[in-house]
């Protein structure tokens, strides 16, 4: 908002894509227009149009170096460093297309003006092949810049997207980001002075003779000196195995090609998806989990919870072996996978507020947050590697003979019954 205020109107750019095949040979002499002496902005397309069709890795990478060339040598930026990679053969990409900026007038002596090109909006099946930052001056301003648009490979329908350019006061603008984000801060800092809750036992126990680091030694030993802490630590660990190794693959599977044993989605579909889709199941299942445990505690939904975190891991391998090509299946599946997780993750987190309990409970809920990141890192670290060697069919059968120590481990697992429950907190 404060970057468009500053500077020249903003450059507004969509980009649609359609059927068949557009040029995309590199021309400049298609953007040569007469300057406008009275008055400052930048002439632009305000439409770019990109067939779906696929074209030759050479032909992209021509067109691109066409470009880079092109900008470089005007000085809109500098030339990059061109790296010693092998040239691009026939293989079929994404087509791409450009366009091209310009200004009206000429900027004063000494005066640079410098203009952001980015995504805005739309389907991100169509992005940019690179940051655009273009910088125009006296010398430059009378000629054109390009910027070019690569599609996803993998894109078969029509679509669109926005682009805009900002030329406003960069440093002001985040000056006055950074600015607003401080007043707020102060203002919750404010709220939260008054408003939070202080009950009796939020006090310091540190005692008076006790050096720091021997406070922190007695406090980590505690953690450990607690009752069934095996039990304790194995459920913290292996809660999350089969979904600490999903979570690593579910995106490359849905992005791979079929070829490959993916299901091919674009980056615009993977977001509808996982960003749209599965964020609202996530929600609606983390809500819903909590209002559960609320009314008969944790003891009671404890076993639905471990079943609902793991069993919707199964839509994973249904997708690997019917290979569905509709958009409506696919996000249905993930829904699912989504809403169970996130009905799940209530116990988990439950769980770690009661084992947390005590004299140090703050930093004991640490020390389990630390136990539930170890129990994501380690499975996720070979989840790739795997999947490479059995295939994403195996994998995700894998992934559900991982969910079986989670059941394993809960009836060793000591919880109050009345644990969770909201007339026990209210107490």
């Amino acid at each position: 908002f404060f970057e468009a205020k500053t500077g020249l109107p903003p450059v507004e750019i969509e980009v649609v894509t359609i059927e068949g095949m557009t040029p995309h040979e590199f021309d400049p002499n298609l953007a040569f227009i007469q300057s406008v002496p009275d008055e400052a902005f930048f002439f632009t397309e305000e439409k770019v149009e990109i067939g779906i069709d696929q074209i030759t890795a050479e032909e992209a990478a021509i067109l691109m170096a066409s470009v880079e060339e092109w900008n470089s040598s005007h000085g809109f930026y500098p030339a990059e460093e061109k790296s010693n990679t092998d040239s691009p053969g026939s293989e079929l990409t994404g087509n791409i297309g450009y366009t091209w900026f310009k200004l009206s007038k000429k900027p004063e002596a000494d005066e640079s003006i410098v203009l952001n090109f980015s995504f805005e909006k739309g389907d991100k099946s169509i992005s940019l092949m690179r940051s655009y930052r273009f910088d125009f001056d006296e010398n430059n301003w009378d000629v054109p810049a390009f910027a070019v648009f690569k599609l996803d490979p993998k894109l078969s329908k029509t679509t669109t997207a926005s682009f805009t350019g900002l030329s406003g006061n960069i440093r002001f603008a985040w000056s006055m980001v950074f600015a607003v984000i401080a007043v707020v801060f102060v203002g919750f800092h404010i709220y939260h002075r008054f408003a939070l809750p202080r009950p009796p036992d939020d006090k310091s126990n540190r005692s008076g003779d006790g050096s720091f680091f021997k406070e922190f030694l007695i406090t980590f030993a505690e953690f450990f000196r607690k009752k069934n802490i095996g039990v304790i630590l194995l459920f913290l660990v292996i809660y999350r195995l089969g979904e600490s190794q999903l979570v690593k693959l579910a995106s490359p599977f849905l992005l791979d090609s079929r070829e490959a044993d993916g299901l091919g989605l674009t980056t615009g579909d993977l977001g509808l998806i996982y960003g749209t889709i599965g964020i609202i199941a996530l929600s609606l299942g983390g809500i819903l989990g909590g209002i559960a445990a609320s009314r008969k505690g944790l003891k009671y939904w404890l076993w639905w919870m471990v079943a609902a975190m793991n069993l919707p891991n199964l839509v994973y391998v249904f997708l690997s072996y019917v290979m569905p090509s509709s958009l409506w299946i696919v996000g249905a599946s993930v829904a699912v996978e989504q809403f169970g997780y996130g009905f799940g993750f209530t116990a988990y987190m439950l769980y770690m507020i009661y084992v947390s309990e005590g004299k140090h409970k703050t930093a004991h809920f640490a020390l389990t947050t630390g136990f539930m990141a170890l129990g994501m890192m380690i499975p996720g670290m070979v989840s790739g590697w795997l999947q490479e060697l059995i295939g994403y069919q195996h994998f995700f059968i894998w992934v559900m003979i991982c969910t079986i120590p989670s059941f394993v481990v809960i009836p060793f697992l000591k919880v109050d019954p009345g644990f969770g429950k909201k007339e026990t907190q209210l107490k």
